[in-house]
């Protein structure tokens, strides 16, 4: 059974979605939180002997990591022993002062919270709830570090590790191609020259809307999830249209995802920042499927409630 006390702890502000990703998880993986100790810090948890020294909770990355993150980061990690528990992947940043080794008040920064940089949350063989903190810094440098650790957690029975990666930016990116093809109208000549990002996915929809029953019932539930503007008829963008347009979103879904995955060869055709979704295809994550969890009001609007599911080989 879910620990309610941890559940209410990621409820609050932006962890809400993240909250909703774990209850989604819990439904198919068992219990997530087995430990009294979920959200209480592991003094030297080492989550592998050949990582120990730079990767126990209180040591200070070094050497290749100096380039790219702040003096004094280092790694801590949240949660329970077991493989069953949360886990809770950080880097933190120590103050400098601390550092040197300088003697300071006990009111000043000694005392002081150490700043998060990144986070990222592992449970059994699950992957999810990646965050950058710091906006200065590069996403897949920073996060990737936490990643490699969560990854040898999630493999440490022999499971297969897997990554649930939210789609944050899904709707805006449907929306503008909505609004393309609303200015386009039934002029091919004006669609002959679309840009190189547009959609095929939506383009193939939007000429079904003016063919068939079928897929125009399908282009207006898809146009209704991207801009929450009702269908004609219908008073709220309620479960009839998220029924309706799922099997298009789900396609749009993919091709947002391998878009992004397309940008990364560097052929700079696409600016999509997919975020996780791009970090797990870029750590050789392959994409199974797009999966859907509707109890998050503010991540039906940013994404339509459709998640990620990568596995990695």
């Amino acid at each position: 059974m879910v620990s309610k006390i941890a559940i209410r702890r990621l409820c609050i502000g932006k962890n809400r979605h993240l909250c909703q990703i774990i209850k989604y998880i819990s439904t198919t993986t068992g219990p997530i939180i087995h430990s009294k100790n979920a959200c209480s810090p592991i003094n030297n948890y080492q989550i592998n002997p050949v990582l120990s020294n730079e990767f126990s909770s209180s040591a200070t990355i070094t050497t290749e990591f100096d380039a790219t993150l702040p003096v004094g980061t280092k790694v801590k990690i949240f949660g329970g022993e077991k493989y069953e528990d949360l886990k809770h992947y950080t880097l933190v940043q120590t103050p400098l002062s601390t550092i040197s080794n300088t003697a300071l008040p006990s009111t000043s920064a000694s005392k002081a919270a150490e700043p998060v940089i990144a986070s990222i949350y592992a449970k059994r063989n699950m992957i999810f709830g990646t965050q950058l903190h710091r906006m200065d810094l590069q996403y897949f440098e920073t996060c990737g570090i936490l990643f490699d650790l969560a990854l040898l957690s999630a493999e440490e029975h022999g499971d297969q590790p897997q990554g649930l990666a939210n789609l944050t930016g899904l709707s805006a990116w449907v929306r503008s191609h909505i609004s393309y093809y609303d200015s386009v109208g039934d002029d091919d000549e004006k669609l002959a020259r679309a840009p190189k990002s547009s959609s095929s996915a939506l383009e193939k929809m939007w000429r079904g809307s003016t063919s068939t029953g079928e897929g125009k019932l399908m282009y207006s539930a898809v146009r209704a999830i991207a801009t929450q503007i009702p269908r004609q008829g219908h008073q709220i963008v309620g479960f009839g249209s998220y029924r309706d347009g799922k099997a298009g979103w789900t396609e749009l879904a993919r091709e947002y995802v391998m878009l992004s995955n397309m940008n990364n060869k560097g052929n700079g055709e696409f600016t999509i920042n997919q975020g996780e979704a791009e970090l797990f295809l870029r750590k050789r994550g392959v994409l199974s499927k797009i999966e859907y969890s509707y109890d998050d009001e503010k991540y039906l609007i940013e994404a339509g409630g459709a998640m990620a599911r990568f596995f990695f080989f």
